[in-house]
């Protein structure tokens, strides 16, 4: 994840530049931005890793559900 950190940063704050100034809208922002950068990394790791179809159809759905779950910040202000 330390080479991917930087580029995510980047892209997170351009697109959280694009909210409204309210929690609801920056939620969802930042969870667009957190599955449209780390979703597509996922993907491309258990592909090369060997998997296809439906365990990689699986694996992006578990994945993403986890990273919406378990990814979300702290608080945003």
């Amino acid at each position: 994840m330390v080479p991917v950190a930087r580029p995510y940063g980047v892209w997170r704050d351009w697109l959280l530049q694009r909210t409204r100034p309210n929690r609801l809208s920056k939620f969802l922002w930042d969870s667009l931005a957190l599955v449209s950068f780390q979703v597509p990394i996922y993907v491309a790791i258990i592909a090369i890793s060997g998997a296809s179809g439906r365990g990689l159809l699986l694996g992006v759905i578990g994945a993403t559900v986890m990273m919406l779950a378990l990814g979300r910040p702290s608080k945003l202000d």
